[in-house]
């Protein structure tokens, strides 16, 4: 696909993932594994040839996010796909792993079947120059790099090499002989590398076969049949240590009737739990912070799973906080449950009550909704919350 052909929206509206090629697991493994990660993660990330604003492989990477199981995944692959598996299947062809030095002559033989195919292929693949190969065997499912072909008639007709580096199966060749391909090798080919991969490298999440926009439109459509599709990917060449998670005290009220409200001694309370209630809301939130803060306020109320809280006085608000419906960023809890959390308050109108107050109030409305069980938390060194969840009923510690 030219270039000029794809629109700067097709680019930069493509799903982002991000993948970790783990090098920290090859640290186990030979020397060979740790190589091949880092080669490729400084391939993916060289500048690109012709979008100067991009890396290699960061727009455009044809990748088949993996679903649960190979039944899933085999269900999604387009008719003709499933159609060609089937055939070849039927027709006695099969799929494993080989050495490749065994079958240099079959793998010359395949090169030579054809001068062209995606572009004229280099003068070494032509004069089918093959060279043989002393990868190490891998010691870890995390890593690993192999061949796996298509035999029949005492023959390799097709092969691929794959490149599991821990989030990633990637295929670096892929070849069928051309006397062969409408007998369905190739699907069948790539439909048992997705069922390996299942079986043998639990950690891959991405089935990975080179880039989309570079290919012609019939290829695109190959690979479309298959569930390879162009993404936005950021590389990640190891797993970054897990922060030290900070100490949570975290109590548990259970509601069997509405709590005695106290009153409030300066302003009034201010509830939004759906859309229409943004208008009253949206000014206030303006004095708290810039305007990002706002629109992120704005969606987070959008989900219908948070209700915000505060208390107005003078056009502005001295308290806020948020009650999530049935989740919680740190801890599990149940469905039918409500974590308060981001409870503050002006610093110059603490120590009234306030906070206290508005909790109470909140988790009245929210008990005629038919929310029974509330949950609060902070850290330990801040005293002042642990005094205001006091105050507002919460006695069950559950940390």
């Amino acid at each position: 696909m030219p270039l000029f052909d794809i629109g700067l929206l097709q680019i930069f509206n493509l799903p982002k993932v991000s993948i970790n090629l783990m090098l920290e697991k090859t640290q186990s493994n030979d020397p060979f594994y740790a190589a091949v990660v880092k080669k490729f993660y400084a391939l993916a990330n060289a500048r690109h040839a012709k979008l100067f604003f991009a890396k290699q492989y960061e727009y455009g990477f044809a990748l088949c996010r993996l679903p649960e199981s190979f039944e899933d995944y085999f269900h999604a692959l387009k008719k003709s796909a499933r159609w060609n598996y089937r055939k070849a299947t039927r027709l006695g062809y099969e799929v494993k792993r080989f050495d490749v030095n065994s079958r240099l002559e079959d793998i010359a033989d395949i090169w030579r079947s054809t001068p062209v195919r995606q572009g004229k292929l280099p003068k070494v693949i032509r004069e089918g120059r093959v060279v043989a190969v002393n990868d190490p065997p891998s010691r870890s499912p995390f890593h690993d790099y192999y061949y796996v072909g298509v035999f029949g008639h005492g023959k390799l007709l097709a092969y691929a090499s794959c490149a599991i580096m821990g989030e990633l199966c990637n295929l670096n060749d892929l070849y069928g002989h051309v006397e062969h391909e409408q007998d369905g090798l190739v699907p069948l080919l790539l439909i048992k590398i997705a069922e390996e991969i299942f079986t043998s490298y639990p950690s891959v999440k991405f089935y990975a076969y080179g880039t989309y926009f570079g290919a012609r439109a019939p290829m695109r459509r190959f690979k479309r049949k298959f569930q390879f599709y162009p993404y936005r990917v950021s590389w990640v060449l190891e797993t970054p240590p897990s922060p030290s998670p900070k100490p949570r005290m975290i109590w548990r009220r259970e509601l069997f009737r509405e709590m005695p409200q106290t009153r409030l001694t300066e302003g009034s309370l201010v509830v939004a739990s759906r859309l229409s209630d943004l208008p009253r809301v949206f000014s206030l939130w303006r004095t708290l912070g810039p305007w990002w803060k706002t629109i992120r306020a704005a969606l987070k109320l959008a989900t219908g799973k948070r209700v915000f809280f505060g208390i107005e006085s003078g056009n502005r608000l001295i308290q806020s906080g948020w009650a999530h419906l049935g989740f919680c960023r740190h801890y599990s809890v149940e469905s039918d449950s409500v974590v308060l959390e981001r409870v503050w308050t002006h610093p110059d109108h603490r120590a009234k009550g306030l906070a206290s107050t508005a909790m109470i109030r909140v988790m009245n409305g929210l008990f005629r909704r038919g929310y029974r069980r509330f949950y609060v938390d902070t850290t330990p060194r801040n005293i002042a919350a642990q005094k205001m969840i006091a105050k507002a009923g919460f006695t069950q510690r559950m940390d």
